[in-house]
């Protein structure tokens, strides 16, 4: 299976773990988040490492301040010029009441400071609160990749799930087998959509827990007892905690725990 450590640029302290995770060959690929100022001389440390690891953009539409000039009224930010939480861009996406043009600039935007900042396309796609496969957006998205692109294809992520996995881990934790049967519900149009299109994505996504209920090793480990091949994902959150993290983000503590699991995990 493919690890992948989402977030990189969310803080200092992430995109400091995730290089040395990345520099020892602990995991294969991460995503990058450009909204936030911090991350660009990690961004050239990074571009270094193309050679070794994956590195994919990692669409940021929740958590964070827009690259692009947007309105309150273009369905994307608040009254503060912040993003909505997911929830809230969610049912704004499957009401269809987000302004495609507006959301169209800012994924272009995204995407050329990619370019600009690492010196090439990104390998593959995925999204903050998986926010890239919610209804509009994901269209959306495909309109800015075949416009970037032409006819080359990158995988993008989805997060379907197979009923016989969510069956084996209903039996062997009930509640990660929730988790996964409800990431699964909204991943599987996503998967169908990529599908028609002839778009790359992986086969399942793994590694969704609630660190309140497991610890990050012990689902690693029901995780990789699955039999997952190379086209799954398995996705997670390592970094160093910061001030900047703590404001930006909720899922503080774990990412330390993840880092030093995943430091021995190879």
């Amino acid at each position: 299976m493919i690890l992948c450590a989402d977030d990189f640029g969310i803080s200092p302290g992430v995109s400091q773990a995730i290089l040395e995770l990345s520099e020892t060959k602990k995991i294969d690929a991460t995503s990058v988040m450009l909204n936030f100022p911090e991350v660009k001389p990690y961004l050239f440390r990074l571009r270094d490492l193309k050679d070794q690891i994956k590195i994919g953009w990692h669409v940021t539409l929740t958590g964070a301040r827009p690259l692009s000039p947007l309105a309150a009224n273009s369905g994307l930010v608040d009254a503060q010029g912040n993003f909505f939480g997911w929830k809230v861009l969610y049912r704004l996406a499957s009401k269809d009441l987000i302004d495609r043009s507006d959301l169209k600039n800012e994924l272009i935007y995204q995407w050329e400071k990619f370019e600009e900042d690492l010196g090439f396309s990104p390998h593959f796609i995925d999204g903050h609160h998986h926010a890239h496969q919610y209804p509009g957006i994901r269209e959306t998205l495909l309109e800015v990749v075949e416009q970037k692109l032409s006819s080359r294809k990158i995988p993008i992520r989805s997060t379907g799930f197979s009923n016989l996995w969510i069956a084996k881990l209903l039996l062997r934790q009930p509640a990660l087998g929730s988790r996964n049967a409800g990431l699964s519900w909204s991943g599987r149009s996503m998967k169908a959509f990529l599908k028609g299109r002839g778009i790359p994505s992986n086969r399942y996504l793994l590694g969704s827990y609630n660190p309140t209920e497991d610890t990050f090793k012990s689902i690693y480990q029901i995780y990789k007892n699955l039999g997952p091949n190379s086209d799954d994902i398995f996705y997670c959150h390592p970094g160093h905690p910061d001030a900047q993290l703590a404001a930006r983000d909720s899922f503080v503590v774990p990412r330390a725990v993840e880092f030093e699991v995943l430091k021995s995990a190879r």
